[in-house]
């Protein structure tokens, strides 16, 4: 199955202009395409949360996909992150690429 969504990375920026928006998620470093408005919903910790969620989208999907695959019993494939044998590193390699995804959910970068 193809990607349907916008690949990533995403990241949020706060709008400093006044507004009925918080500020808005884009593609990649590089790109201005806005992929999605944030409006001010409860106030601004609750708003750039809200954006910095949003923003990790992408790498939280492909963390769960990879952990998942990592977790199909009785299996000895390689690591999808490091291509190391999975049984010896599954909490060196996934656990910290999924860790990482939700360090930049919760704006702890």
């Amino acid at each position: 199955m193809t990607t349907q969504h916008t690949p990533g990375p995403w990241w949020a920026e706060a709008d400093s202009r006044p507004s009925d928006f918080w500020g808005v998620v884009y593609q990649g470093k590089e790109s201005l395409k806005p992929l999605a408005l944030i409006e001010h919903y409860g106030g601004e910790k609750t708003d750039a949360a809200n954006a910095r969620l949003i923003a990790a989208a992408p790498d939280l999907l492909k963390a769960l996909k990879a952990l998942l695959a990592q977790l199909v019993p009785f299996v000895e494939d390689d690591c999808v992150f490091c291509h190391s044998k999975r049984i010896a590193h599954l909490k060196t390699c996934v656990y910290a690429n999924g860790e990482a995804a939700i360090t930049q959910a919760e704006g702890k970068e």
